[in-house]
């Protein structure tokens, strides 16, 4: 006998549903290539500019959040403003596939860098 949808187990209704699944395995993806396009940021930032500190915070800090839609969020100090642009220009050569919001923690406002600090991951 057949089962209505609500009857079906979680197994079954992923086997009936097998794009879901595949939305899965592309965020999974997404979220891994991002990682990798911020330790090339990192890197940019650290050798070229002597960046301070740089932060991972938003979507990307949780893979459950991440989707393929999500960009990259960013906070970095020790730079000047003009530093800090330069950085914004660099930054889209290397995330050209990713947008990448980047918020300077010197010049932001005080509750911002707070729940960046406490929510985000250093590196």
């Amino acid at each position: 006998m057949s089962k209505t949808a609500v009857e079906l187990t979680l197994h079954e209704r992923k086997a009936y549903f097998p794009a879901r699944n595949l939305d899965s395995l592309q965020d999974a993806a997404r979220w891994t290539e991002a990682w990798q396009v911020v330790q090339k940021i990192a890197v940019l930032l650290r050798d070229r500019y002597r960046t301070k500190q740089i932060i991972v915070f938003g979507s990307l800090t949780n893979k459950e959040r991440f989707t393929r839609h999500s960009d990259i969020d960013l906070a970095i100090s020790g730079l000047t403003f003009k530093q800090f642009y330069q950085a914004v220009d660099d930054i889209e050569l290397i995330a050209r596939d990713f947008k990448v919001d980047l918020v300077n923690l010197d010049r932001c406002r005080q509750a911002i860098a707070e729940r960046i600090n406490r929510e985000g991951i250093v590196i």
